[in-house]
Order: structure tokens, then C-alpha cells, then sequence
């Protein structure tokens, strides 16, 4: 029991970017979600997305993190 809490506890000791996915991580996960859309919600994503893809917007919010436009989204 005791090893299993000393475990948890080094884990709330990481920093939370060693815990992050990262640009590749995240645009791996929106290829494999665009890979299971179904053909209609291909084309509605595709009309909210224009040009984009799910892998590229899919680091959107990380990207814009740090922007005091969007401090409250």
C-alpha cells in the first residue's frame, strides 16, 4: 500500500508537460478520429473546417493558450 501512494505521489510531482501529448500526439489522435468519421460527419466537419483537417486543428487550443483574446474560452 504504502510503495502504490508513493507511486501516486512522485505522479502529482511531474511537471504537467511531461504529461502532455504535444503536437504529435494530438494530431495522431485527430487523424484516427477523422479515419472513424462517417461520410456525414465528414462533410459537416469539412464545412466547419474548410482548408483545415482534424489533425491540424486539433493543437488549436494549445496554440492559442497563452492569448489574453481568448482568456475566457
Amino acid at each position: 500500500m504504502l510503495k502504490k501512494l508513493l507511486a501516486a505521489a512522485l505522479l502529482l510531482c511531474l511537471p504537467y508537460s511531461l504529461l502532455a501529448w504535444g503536437v504529435v500526439g494530438h494530431r495522431a489522435i485527430g487523424r484516427i478520429a477523422e479515419n472513424h468519421l462517417t461520410d456525414k460527419a465528414r462533410r459537416e466537419v469539412a464545412a466547419l473546417l474548410g482548408a483545415e483537417t482534424l489533425p491540424l486543428v486539433s493543437t488549436y487550443p494549445d496554440e492559442i493558450r497563452g492569448d489574453a483574446a481568448y482568456k475566457y474560452t
